[in-house]
């Protein structure tokens, strides 16, 4: 007979256990934090109703959560960093839903409500971004589907218009915009020579030469971060 959802002391692990969604969860260690227990276990069964187990039925919420356990260890940096921004903002927004409840609306009602999001590829990448979470889950990629299928399929917006190369004069106008090194000539007063010596560098100088070295490479500023 299984266990009922309330908390017991277990002497072998001296801690405050619970069965919770067909898992022992433990909530606290030692006999005396039973309070402690008492808070993890009401915590635990709010995130259990606003987030089904995969036996149960999905929630947006859910899903990212899933995906996200599953997938963030084979994304790169930067693209788990815009995907992660990405998906918190969607389940701010929509966490709760059941997918049985969406509709491929929901999701142009999230972008039309970001009137930040100007540039038709921030628009784009927004869309992407999340359209891979749900997708996954309705392949089931990890040999058991979530959902049924994904019920933003469909939602897309087009790139925008490709950029034109910065030309060799508006680079040299970049360029005596930063500034230079300056370098201050100095007497020697007990000789004849001079002496030069020069001056720490200016943020603006330092900056000058990463753009020097951007444009002479085609390297971008994230990959030269990394270097």
């Amino acid at each position: 007979m299984p266990r009922t959802n309330s908390i017991w002391f277990d002497k072998q692990k001296k801690s405050w256990v619970v069965w919770l969604g067909g898992k022992r969860q433990t909530l606290a260690k030692g006999k005396k934090n039973r309070r402690a227990a008492e808070i993890r276990f009401e915590d635990l069964k709010r995130q259990a109703e606003s987030n089904p187990s995969p036996e149960g039925a999905q929630t947006v919420a859910s899903v990212i959560e899933r995906y996200l356990s599953v997938c963030s260890g084979s994304l790169a940096e930067n693209t788990l960093f815009f995907r992660k921004l990405y998906l918190q903002s969607f389940a701010e927004a929509h966490g709760r839903r059941l997918i049985s409840d969406c509709r491929p609306d929901h999701m142009e009602e999230w972008l039309n409500s970001h009137r930040e999001w100007k540039s038709d590829w921030t628009k784009y990448g927004a869309i992407r971004n999340v359209q891979v979470a749900f997708n996954w889950a309705a392949k089931g990629a990890t040999g058991h589907r979530l959902i049924p299928h994904n019920p933003f399929q469909g939602v897309s917006h087009s790139v925008g218009d490709s950029r034109r190369d910065m030309t060799q004069d508006e680079f040299q106008q970049l360029l005596r915009a930063t500034g230079h090194c300056l370098r201050d000539p100095k007497r020697n007063l007990k000789g004849t020579h001079k002496r030069r010596s020069w001056k720490k560098p200016t943020p603006g100088a330092r900056f000058r030469q990463v753009l020097i070295f951007l444009w002479l490479t085609g390297c971008r500023p994230s990959e030269a971060c990394k270097l």
